[in-house]
């Protein structure tokens, strides 16, 4: 599946001479070109939904409001850190609304390279505390059957994901048209056991005039690795796809990203989709 891209313009703080992408042969490397305390707000929409058949067996939708700031930054690295605004999910049952009143109001902070490209998340016991308070004072006033630890590690987990979509491309230099084949991990898989997969990795399209490009990252799972994801015989014609595509600025800043997962046999087929867009 191919999507076009459409995004309002807007004005990067200077943007005299391209910096990433040589037109000399239309290669570009992906390199964050950042100042401190620069700030971009986006929206990020995920969609989660099984099928059985024709029939929707779960449906899940969520939209966030994140700032993204520079916080630091050195010859070497950034500080980065996401902080959430507004969130709604659906439907609206109650333990949506716990999770939605649990993500309002979190902040993670990160450090990448000087590429930026994503090297760790700092603050995990600081975010990790004040989901605690957030789930202290929520018991107090719901009265569901919910396991609190485990929304707030899926949270966690989520958002994770989030960000290392965001920063998925930082790093990379491709040639236009050429497509790049390695091994990496599975994206989307999240048992304790590491899934490496055979990944297809390309430059889809430069746009002189605006200093954007697309970048576009393909996995399939092979039959032995379908074999450790599927683990029962009774489990007919099962497949494992993911796509990334991703369109950036020559400044490094996300215009637009989409990735899809799809987990699919002959009984169910389950489908994950993320959009992350500048506002």
């Amino acid at each position: 599946m191919r999507y076009i891209f459409f995004f309002s313009s807007f004005i990067f703080s200077s943007i005299a001479a391209s910096a990433q992408i040589n037109p000399a042969d239309s290669s570009v490397q992906v390199i964050s070109y950042w100042d401190l305390n620069e700030s971009q707000n986006y929206t990020i929409h995920e969609e989660r939904m099984s099928l059985k058949g024709t029939d929707t067996t779960s449906y899940l939708i969520i939209k966030y409001d994140v700032e993204i700031t520079v916080t630091d930054s050195s010859e070497s690295s950034y500080l980065i850190s996401w902080h959430f605004q507004n969130v709604e999910s659906g439907p609206g049952n109650k333990e949506n609304k716990v999770h939605d009143s649990m993500m309002k109001g979190l902040t993670f902070k990160y450090y990448t390279d000087e590429f930026g490209s994503l090297r760790k998340i700092i603050n995990t016991q600081e975010v990790k505390e004040a989901l605690i308070k957030k789930v202290d004072s929520l018991e107090k006033l719901n009265d569901i059957s919910l396991s609190y630890q485990a929304l707030a590690d899926r949270i966690e987990k989520n958002t994770r994901e989030k960000i290392n979509q965001f920063h998925e491309f930082h790093g990379s230099e491709l040639i236009y048209k050429e497509t790049y084949e390695f091994e990496s991990e599975l994206a989307g898989y999240d048992k304790e056991d590491e899934m490496l997969v055979t990944t297809y990795l390309w430059l889809d399209d430069v746009d002189m005039e605006d200093y954007t490009y697309i970048l576009q990252k393909e996995q399939k799972a092979d039959e032995e690795l379908l074999k450790k994801i599927f683990p029962k015989n009774s489990i007919k014609d099962p497949a494992y796809t993911t796509w990334l595509a991703s369109r950036i600025h020559d400044s490094g800043w996300l215009i637009y990203s989409i990735r899809e997962i799809e987990q699919k046999t002959a009984e169910y087929t389950r489908t994950e989709k993320t959009i992350i867009e500048l506002e």
